[in-house]
């Protein structure tokens, strides 16, 4: 038997879509020297578990409204996002993860740049029967800006037990950090990326009731990981402007751009550098460059990525010693 949300959640579902439909459709803002987002989707994925106790570990807004003993309330999708109905009775734990789908409806983005502006469609509900929240993410809008971004959205807060109010693209709902962006360069043009980005609360009752700042300060993330994947074909006045990946690309070429937390080398100068598993005998897994906490590398052949939390050695021109770094999670 299939589930759906609660009543009172499907009502601000549907106050919501009768806001939208006034308020007119919502257009990203066009992006210069940009590509137009020919596909896409934002997966968000919370982890189903709230320990209780001291320590910052395993306590998720997910899990908290979830929990029987808490919250005592469900998250599910709104249409035409997809995603679980997770409720007190959903499996819970350190692994249980439930992830939503929203798709891309358009946008634009430039994928050497990394700026841009997605916007997508439907969203994700929290409900508490114990607490008579409702708060929901709708219709959100991701602007980009190489390392930093802001997610804004359309959906109701319950600032006080009971009372449901609504809020609008004003404010924030996330301010961004981009951890990692897979591209992958095709040969027929079209440019791929995913892009993970971490979720930190930018304003307060908008929809979630914490403090500015809350989300990486818990592990995992209080308000979830957030996965953005993008396709766009650039037209040939928008192809790369990296030295290292050719205008023309004749196979393809998977490149990754990692915000590292420090700079592991003083000065604002690119310099080349390759990139070599931690282990006893190194095996070089990218090259490129780097500059400052920016690390643009393409991958060597037969590997897919640059694992996240992982340590890998630095190879850098002009330095002797061998540098040690981790990939953001």
């Amino acid at each position: 038997m299939s589930r759906s949300l609660s009543p009172r959640s499907a009502r601000a579902a549907r106050r919501a879509g009768a806001l939208l439909a006034a308020a007119g459709a919502l257009a990203a803002p066009a992006v210069a020297s940009a590509a137009p987002v020919s596909e896409g989707t934002l997966d968000w994925s919370h982890l189903n578990e709230f320990t209780l106790g001291p320590g910052n570990t395993n306590k998720t807004f997910m899990g908290y409204t979830t929990s029987p003993m808490l919250g005592q309330g469900i998250v599910g999708p709104l249409a035409p996002a997809t995603g679980p109905v997770v409720d007190p009775a959903s499996p819970r734990g350190a692994n249980e993860w439930y992830t939503y789908t929203l798709p891309v409806k358009g946008g634009d983005w430039n994928p050497d740049t990394g700026v841009g502006a997605v916007e997508l469609q439907g969203g994700v509900a929290f409900s508490s029967n114990a607490h008579g929240f409702v708060n929901t993410v709708e219709n959100p809008l991701i602007e980009l800006h190489g390392p930093t971004g802001t997610l804004r959205a359309w959906g109701h807060m319950s600032p006080t037990p009971g009372q449901v109010a609504q809020y609008d693209l004003s404010k924030p709902v996330f301010n961004l950090q981009v951890a990692q962006a897979l591209l992958v360069y095709q040969a027929d043009g079209t440019r791929q990326a995913e892009i993970s980005l971490v979720p930190v609360l930018a304003t307060r009752n908008n929809p979630f009731n914490y403090p500015v700042g809350s989300g990486p300060d818990r592990t995992p993330n209080t308000f979830g990981d957030l996965k953005l994947k993008l396709k766009v074909r650039p037209t040939p006045a928008q192809q790369p402007e990296i030295r290292e990946v050719p205008k023309t690309v004749t196979q393809t070429i998977r490149k990754v751009i990692v915000y590292l937390k420090k700079a592991p080398v003083k000065g604002k100068a690119w310099r080349k550098v390759r990139v070599y598993t931690n282990t006893k005998s190194p095996k070089r897994v990218a090259e490129g460059r780097l500059r400052g906490r920016v690390l643009r590398v393409n991958l060597a052949d037969g590997v897919k990525s640059l694992r996240t939390g992982a340590v890998y050695k630095l190879r850098v021109n002009g330095v002797k010693s061998t540098l040690r770094v981790r990939v953001p999670a």
